[in-house]
């Protein structure tokens, strides 16, 4: 497995260096150092497992190399190009990058006798493992290349799914930091010059407006309070999600968001099918298929679900698609499912749930806008009128204090 080792060390020339390798062990890294005519005086492994906690969240993404991988392994693959110098000649990223290192590493291992899935095996945070699992049984059938083809396919949709719902959820997003934004400014500076303004009449203010003055006088005085608060809050948060009933909670809410739950579910059954289809054309076992996509799946109450089809085929009971089995996995998905293991045409069926749910969550990401364009417009008009009558309020007041 990658890993990072810290150097220090002198040149020839007698100056100090130091920096980082990105190897899978210590005698790798000591032999790339002495290639470069260093001579090493102290050298450890970086201890990662710390940083991967706090870092979980910015993982380096690999689907686009993934994808051109499998793209070039199968064209090299059909031209009848030796595995181990096709491995060799497939550059999908910079020389030098994490990716062309395991790259190069997964070359090393079938070298040595290893099977290309079981070399890909040990980067797990490179290759997927459905995909890794289709690699397995390709290589078994002797389809190799028709699976690399069909998975960068299935790969590639999937992508631009995610592509997609990034896209819808960037502009309501900008919108509510622009509010934000706005709103800070009025509590930090308008609001304390009106109330140095209505404070030289000695007239009582409305309830409205002294509560706007304090939050405002709160801001400015326990900002850092305040940062402290969020902070605190946003732990506890996160501890609460990373428990059982807080993941379940917090996935379940999720599913039952206006407009979001639908395109979270939508983009989950497409996701599904997809990957569900490579599987069974690869000729995965349906419950083995049904148990590595339960695993892929990150909702708690989705990833039931697919346990609970997957039990149903381990003990050899009809798919049940009624309501109280499948709360949240579409009944028409299921149905359609259903019919194709009937009438052995499961791979059509799934291909064909695949699309239908692709061009759903296409086609509620591009209408999300507009979708969510009355709720922001009621939530954002409630908070503007707020403000105004907090600050417009006394001035009618003044108004008639003055007649």
């Amino acid at each position: 497995m990658i890993t990072s080792y810290k150097y220090t060390g002198r040149t020839q020339s007698g100056d100090k260096v130091s920096g980082s390798l990105l190897v899978d062990s210590q005698q790798k890294a000591l032999e790339a150092l002495e290639k470069k005519r260093i001579l090493v005086t102290s050298i450890q492994l970086v201890d990662t497992e710390k940083r991967s906690k706090v870092l979980s969240l910015f993982k380096p993404d690999y689907s686009q190399q993934l994808i051109m991988f499998a793209r070039h392994l199968a064209t090299y693959h059909r031209s009848g190009i030796p595995l181990l110098k096709a491995l060799s000649l497939i550059k999908v990223d910079k020389p030098g990058s994490p990716f062309q290192i395991i790259l190069k590493d997964v070359a090393q291992k079938v070298s040595e006798g290893k099977q290309l899935s079981a070399a890909m095996r040990l980067y797990p945070q490179a290759f997927w493992t459905v995909f890794i699992n289709a690699v397995e049984a390709g290589e078994a059938s002797g389809h190799l290349s028709t699976i690399l083809d069909d998975s960068a396919t299935t790969m590639e949709r999937e992508l631009e799914l995610r592509r997609q719902i990034k896209s819808s959820l960037r502009y309501p997003m900008m919108v509510i930091a622009a509010v934000v934004m706005a709103i800070g400014v009025l509590m930090t500076v308008v609001i304390p010059k009106f109330a140095t303004f209505y404070g030289k009449f000695n007239s009582e203010l409305p309830a409205i407006t002294r509560g706007m003055i304090w939050l405002s006088d709160m801001a400015q005085t326990y900002w850092y309070a305040f940062l402290a608060g969020l902070g605190v809050v946003s732990y506890l948060a996160h501890k609460f999600y990373q428990t059982q009933k807080g993941r379940a909670l917090t996935d379940k809410l999720s599913l039952k968001l206006p407009i979001f739950g639908d395109l979270i579910i939508k983009a989950a059954v497409a996701r599904f099918t997809l990957l569900f289809n490579i599987l069974f054309k690869a000729g995965i076992p349906i419950v083995r298929s049904l148990k590595l996509l339960e695993e892929s799946q990150k909702n708690v109450h989705l990833r039931k679900e697919i346990a609970d089809m997957r039990h149903s085929f381990e003990t050899g009971k009809e798919l049940d698609v009624s309501d109280s089995a499948h709360r949240f996995f579409p009944e028409m998905a299921l149905n359609m499912i259903k019919s194709g293991l009937e009438s052995g045409s499961l791979d059509m069926m799934l291909a064909e749930i695949g699309n239908h749910y692709s061009r759903e969550v296409e086609r509620i990401s591009t209408n999300l806008a507009s979708l969510i364009e009355p709720i922001m417009t009621v939530a954002i008009g409630g908070i503007v009128l707020l403000l105004a009558l907090s600050i417009f309020l006394p001035m009618w007041n003044l108004i008639k204090v003055f007649h």
